[in-house]
């Protein structure tokens, strides 16, 4: 047998161990991952209990309902999942989350009608299609001239995209449309160890995580919402730089990999996707259980909460003692900061009530339907 071959037969040995294990653990066990992801130093429910999001919400979901409709891009389970832009930015200006919510729409429906998870059971001739679709999108440089006979959700894409373009700073949106078009590239494709050929470490699996799951540009949003932009090439010379650019990582990283807990059953129960951390950290640790797979797993998300927490605050002390020196940085990253901590509040809010996750049987106390009878959640 083949190595390639070989890998494959381990990896789907592997899942089928893990979901018959979690057959067993579902029927008489509930998990908190808000127990899960919070340590001793830190209660990660504390961190989000005077979250709201934004005030304006229900004209944004009719303007966004509306937009998607007129591009064809509407599914019944979007009115469950597009809110999440007023949750991610609650500060942010209203014509500026309503772009936000206009790119989310969009991706979200790609995304289930032709993301990693669902990408296999298309037949062929509608993974071609997809594929030159997506490459299409991926490839437009900052022109966004599209080919007279583009499909009409690239046309919804080029749409948004101008909106982004208009109301930032070009330097803004050439990072922007870089990060974009990378998750674009990336996202739609298959990403199992079928199709790999391979078992991804850990660490290459979230580097990708987080490019596919879009959360790198989703930070970036974090200053277009309200169009406090930083000076990256001010801070470039300052002690900020490093310390931004790491925060900026986290920042992404903990929704991303938090996801993957709440998408678990979705992706690998129902769909056998092996392209979930729960199912990455068993692939490379064979010897683990799912309980103990789910653990490690959860440590890394604790670890990451953590240092985001020290990191604001390592930050935040720093520009206050230069506030009577540079006040107006002082007052741009004061208000930046206040956004990204925004991110991650919502990040957690939003994913342990979107109906996007709710399930009549579920693992996790927040996404198993109240009305099921369950065990205490550990």
């Amino acid at each position: 047998m083949k190595q390639e071959q070989f890998v494959q037969a381990a990896a789907l040995s592997v899942l089928d161990r893990i979901k018959s294990e979690y057959s067993s653990l579902v029927q008489f066990k509930t998990l908190s991952l808000e127990a899960l992801f919070s340590s001793s130093a830190l209660h990660f429910g504390t961190l989000t209990q005077h979250f709201r999001p934004h005030a304006q919400s229900e004209r944004l979901k009719a303007d966004a309902d509306a937009f998607s409709a007129q591009y064809g891009a509407w599914l019944e389970l979007s009115k469950h999942f597009i809110n999440c832009a007023w949750y991610l930015y609650p500060s942010g200006d209203f014509d500026r989350v309503l772009t936000i919510t206009k790119n989310l729409s969009l991706g979200f429906y790609l995304n289930d009608v032709m993301g990693r998870d669902v990408f296999t059971a298309l037949s062929p001739e509608d993974q071609r299609a997809s594929r030159k679709m997506i490459e299409n999108m991926a490839l437009l440089d900052e022109s966004l001239t599209l080919a007279p006979d583009a499909h009409p959700l690239e046309r919804a894409n080029v749409e948004v995209l101008q909106e982004f373009k208009g109301i930032s700073p070009a330097s803004w949106f050439r990072r922007f449309l870089q990060l974009y078009s990378n998750h674009l590239n990336i996202t739609h494709r298959d990403r199992n160890v079928q199709a790999l050929g391979y078992i991804p470490g850990v660490p290459e699996y979230i580097d990708n995580r987080c490019h596919y799951a879009a959360v790198h540009h989703l930070v970036m949003w974090v200053e277009f919402s309200t169009g406090n932009f930083l000076d990256w090439e001010e801070l470039a010379g300052t002690n900020f730089f490093a310390r931004l650019q790491r925060l900026h990582w986290i920042v992404g990283a903990f929704p991303a990999l938090a996801n993957d807990f709440f998408s678990f059953e979705g992706e690998v129960i129902d769909n056998d996707c092996d392209s979930n951390l729960i199912m990455v950290t068993a692939l490379n640790n064979p010897e683990m259980s799912l309980a103990e797979a789910i653990e490690r797993s959860a440590g890394l998300v604790r670890d990451i909460v953590g240092e985001i927490v020290v990191t604001i605050r390592t930050i935040e002390l720093e520009a206050s003692a230069i506030r009577h020196i540079h006040p107006q940085l002082a007052a741009v990253m004061g208000l930046h900061l206040k956004g990204l901590l925004e991110f991650v509040q919502a990040a957690w809010v939003w994913q342990s009530m979107s109906k996007r996750y709710k399930r009549r049987e579920s693992l996790w106390k927040e996404t198993r339907i109240a009305s099921m009878p369950v065990a205490n959640p550990v």
